[in-house]
């Protein structure tokens, strides 16, 4: 192709080329904003949440801090009373009949069937 057949078909597709470089640079500018912008959106929400919302949160935590302590002790202690009242469930359960009286023979000291 000499420069003049390239001159004329440049010549003749001007307007291709122009709205195929156009759409190239809307696709490339469109990818750009896809891929950075949220990085900028999150850097600057996660700003914001360290400097504007954390300190208030522990303000909040540390006005609420003896109500958050008792109700922490108060669901420390049902969990140690229902803990004990189901192994207490399941010890009764597991005493039926012959390990009854196995466990009874034990504690008394009794050997065999002579009492």
């Amino acid at each position: 192709m000499t420069e003049e057949e390239l001159t004329k078909f440049l010549d003749q597709n001007k307007d291709a080329i122009m709205a195929a470089t156009r759409a190239s640079i809307i696709e490339k500018i469109q990818d750009t904003m896809r891929w950075s912008l949220p990085d900028e959106v999150h850097a600057t929400v996660a700003k914001f949440l360290k400097e504007e919302i954390v300190p208030e949160v522990v303000k909040c935590l540390a006005e609420q801090k003896g109500p958050i302590v008792a109700a922490a002790k108060k669901a420390a202690t049902e969990l140690g009373n229902a803990l004990a009242e189901k192994m207490t469930e399941q010890a009764v359960k597991s005493l039926d009949g012959y390990r009854c009286e196995e466990v009874f023979k034990a504690l008394l000291g009794v050997k065999g069937r002579g009492y």
